[in-house]
């Protein structure tokens, strides 16, 4: 085993990768504790550093300078996947009031750390770690290390001091964000499950799941037209995603022509659905999902920048691929395709069609997941 103790010398990237992979699997174990409904999450990856760190062999500097960069991006880049599909709508309901909140947390900061800093006698630098560390700011002290880096004047040994500080800092942060949670919650007497039901009647009462009904076409004024002329069909907000008629089962398009007796299978509502029966004719106990034919369907994620911003209608699959777009599913929202419906990255969409038409629709699309 002494091989073990040496790779820090003879291996020292592979050491570093060793380290760094042992610190997330400690610090994820570490975060998965809790005592009374309370653990550290993903910040306990930062005290499993701390404690490696401090009884550990030093880690080769310039794998730690790489992987701190590539860290840092990746922490960005996933928390905007994340939450980019839902900001601009968070954005026009609470940006104002949430933005002033965020920007008053941090002006105070910066007015505290160098006051607390002064007071102290702290070094200038390690003012900079300790607003990042009590602020749980990670990218600022990325902003503030690579600032630092370009100072001439600035050893390395006095430019670690920023991280040094935020390490210190952090975990007094987190135990003192804990800590003022659970004095508001005792002081306004707050339920958070109570509060948590709550938000999702608010939010979510006016959303109705979607159903599939088959509909008989009886109606003897929509012989012979396309779907797209079909009265009601925007204002019920229901989409068509099958078409049989004497022939066979095909993929509903806005070019698809019906006629008399044709079934369609239709998504929408309860009560669009109902509404819309009474523009086709009448429903059907048969299920076209289950018709023999070459028509399936396909979930299919919205990644390519092109895409993002248009609508379903803009998108126009129908016409030029032969697939219809049933759905669209945002989060834990799932939606009836209508035209006017403006797609975001990560939205996923349920299309139907032939499986060659489907892989040339979902080229389009992106479906990188």
């Amino acid at each position: 085993m002494s091989w073990l103790f040496e790779l820090h010398r003879t291996q020292p990237i592979a050491h570093a990768i060793g380290v760094l992979a042992f610190v997330c699997v400690l610090g994820m174990a570490l975060g998965s504790i809790k005592f009374r409904g309370i653990g550290l999450g993903t910040a306990g990856v930062l005290f499993a550093g701390i404690i490696v760190g401090h009884f550990g062999n030093p880690v080769d500097h310039e794998t730690l300078d790489f992987v701190k960069e590539l860290g840092l991006i990746l922490f960005v880049f996933n928390i905007g996947l994340q939450l980019g599909p839902g900001f601009f709508a968070a954005l026009r309901r609470q940006g104002v009031k949430l933005n002033l909140l965020a920007a008053a947390i941090v002006i105070l900061g910066a007015i505290s750390a160098p006051l607390i800093g002064w007071l102290a006698g702290f070094d200038k630098i390690a003012v900079l770690g300790i607003f990042s560390g009590a602020s749980t700011n990670t990218p600022s002290l990325g902003a503030a290390t690579q600032s630092l880096s370009t100072l001439p004047d600035i050893g390395p040994d006095r430019r670690s001091l920023a991280a040094l500080a935020y390490a210190v800092t952090y975990p007094a942060a987190i135990v003192g964000i804990i800590g003022t949670l659970l004095l508001i919650k005792q002081i306004f007497r707050i339920n958070p499950a109570h509060e948590a039901t709550d938000f999702v009647t608010k939010n979510f009462a006016k959303t109705e799941p979607l159903e599939r009904r088959t509909l008989v076409v009886t109606n003897p004024n929509l012989d012979g037209i396309r779907i797209d002329a079909i009265p009601g069909r925007i204002e019920c907000r229901v989409t068509i995603s099958r078409v049989r008629n004497r022939e066979a089962t095909i993929a509903a398009t806005n070019a698809t022509v019906i006629y008399r007796d044709d079934r369609l299978a239709v998504i929408g509502t309860r009560a669009g659905l109902a509404q819309f029966e009474r523009v086709i004719g009448r429903s059907s106990d048969e299920d076209l999902v289950l018709a023999e034919g070459d028509i399936t369907f396909r979930r299919v994620v919205v990644t390519d920048r092109d895409v993002l911003g248009k609508t379903v209608g803009e998108l126009n699959l129908g016409d030029r691929f032969g697939v219809a777009v049933t759905r669209v599913t945002r989060a834990d929202l799932e939606m009836t395709a209508v035209p006017g419906l403006r797609l975001q990255f990560g939205d996923q969409l349920q299309i139907v069609g032939r499986e060659e038409d489907l892989d040339k629709a979902a080229a389009v699309v992106g479906n990188f997941a």
